[in-house]
Formats: structure tokens, C-alpha cells, sequence
């Protein structure tokens, strides 16, 4: 008990503003969703989002956790909550590629766009979970750049962005096609024969797309974040 209420102190006194809203929003995602499934109608889909944003959330918990071992001298701690950042962190750029689900929904006919509420707000549903995963996710990994810049040093921080970004894009390969999650790790050779039978040129492809991807987003909150004095100012 004591570990957790020195944890919550620490929460508190080093939490910064955007991750309160950030969770604030996703906990009324989640109201949401559950409303929605309880209406009835295209259940699966706001299962699917609620889901994925709870595994996009994770990253953010666990960078606050790394955070705080850090500050407490806590390597161990911090190098087991490094590892489930990294391996929870690509659940939140993954999150683009439920923008497919909006196939069950017409948007446009012969006669210009179509005029139906209910495929609208399913636009508007998913866009919302899609823009709450990515950027908790964003978030999540500009605290770790920051713990690495402490440690290590900027180019360091740099250099662990780029291989994190290309092992998320791989990650969002193996989680959309292969439909493997992330704590399959604990079945390796279940996982290994899976990677190996699914090397082609489609899997490099879509990895360095969505390394891309990675990258440009998290560039654009990095320089919002850095150049932000509210933002920042615990920095």
C-alpha cells in the first residue's frame, strides 16, 4: 500500500494538465461506447473501439509508470514498465486502421453524398476513438523521449524513436493481418512460426508505411509539445 500511495503522490504532483484531459476523454469514449452498445445495432463496432482505445490508453499508464521508478531509483521497476510500454505502445497507432470498419456504412451514391445520419455518426464515433488512441499514445511516447533524453542524451532519444517507430509499424502489420496481440509474446514459437510464414514484400511495405506514419505524427506532437510553454513547463 505504501509503494502505491507514494505512487499517487507522485501522479499528482508531476501529472501534467493534457493527461488529465486525455483521460478525462477517454473515459467518456468509453461512456459512449457502452451506450451505443446498449442500443443495439453494429455491436461489434463499438466493442472493437472501446477495446482498442483501452489497449491504446495502456501505453500512457505505463510511460507515467517508468516516470515514476525513475524518480525512485526503481531500475528494475522502470525496465519492467519500459517493456510493457513497448510492447502495449503500437496498440495506439494501430488504432488508424479501424477506419476499414466504416465500410459497413455508405457515404456516397450515384446522386452526390448520401444524406443518413446513422452512417455519419458512426464517421464521427470511430474518427473520435481513432484521434483519443493516437494521441494518448503520442503522448505516452513523448515521456519516454524525455527520460531518454535525461539518460542517454538527444541523439540517443532520437535514435530509440526511429527503431520504436519501426517495430510499431511491423506491430501494426502482425496485429491487423495476422491478428496477433500483444501479449502473444508469452507463446514465442506459436509467434515465430507466424513472422517467418508471413516475410514478403507486403509486409515490408505496409511496416515502412506505417513507420512513416508513426513518425510524421509523433514529429508534429513533438514540436507542438516542445514549443508549447503550457505543455511543457514541467519539462
Amino acid at each position: 500500500m505504501a509503494i502505491i500511495s507514494k505512487f499517487l503522490a507522485t501522479v499528482k504532483r508531476n501529472i501534467e494538465f493534457p493527461v488529465i484531459v486525455l483521460f478525462a476523454a477517454s473515459f467518456g469514449y468509453f461512456l459512449l461506447t457502452l451506450g451505443l452498445f446498449s442500443l443495439g445495432g453494429f455491436h461489434f463496432l463499438p466493442v472493437v473501439m472501446g477495446w482498442n482505445l483501452f489497449l491504446a490508453v495502456l501505453p500512457l499508464v505505463f510511460s507515467m509508470l517508468v516516470g515514476f521508478a525513475i524518480q525512485n531509483n526503481r531500475k528494475g521497476f522502470a525496465a519492467m514498465a519500459g517493456i510493457l510500454w513497448l510492447l502495449f505502445f503500437p496498440n495506439a497507432p494501430y488504432m488508424i486502421t479501424d477506419i476499414i470498419h466504416l465500410h459497413l456504412f455508405e457515404y456516397s451514391g450515384t446522386s452526390g453524398f448520401v444524406q443518413n445520419m446513422v452512417g455519419w455518426s458512426w464517421l464521427l464515433y470511430v474518427s473520435m476513438g481513432i484521434l483519443l488512441g493516437i494521441t494518448t499514445g503520442m503522448m505516452s511516447m513523448e515521456l519516454i523521449y524525455q527520460r531518454l533524453v535525461q539518460r542517454k542524451g538527444r541523439k540517443a532519444a532520437y535514435t530509440s524513436v526511429l527503431v520504436i517507430s519501426l517495430l510499431s509499424g511491423y506491430a501494426i502489420f502482425v496485429g491487423r493481418f495476422l491478428r496477433l496481440n500483444s501479449w502473444d509474446v508469452v507463446r514465442p514459437w506459436l509467434m515465430a512460426q507466424k513472422l517467418v510464414k508471413n516475410i514478403n514484400g507486403f509486409m515490408v511495405a505496409f511496416t515502412l508505411l506505417m513507420t512513416v506514419y508513426i513518425l510524421l505524427v509523433y514529429g508534429l506532437f513533438h514540436l507542438l509539445y516542445s514549443n508549447s510553454p503550457t505543455l511543457n513547463k514541467s519539462k
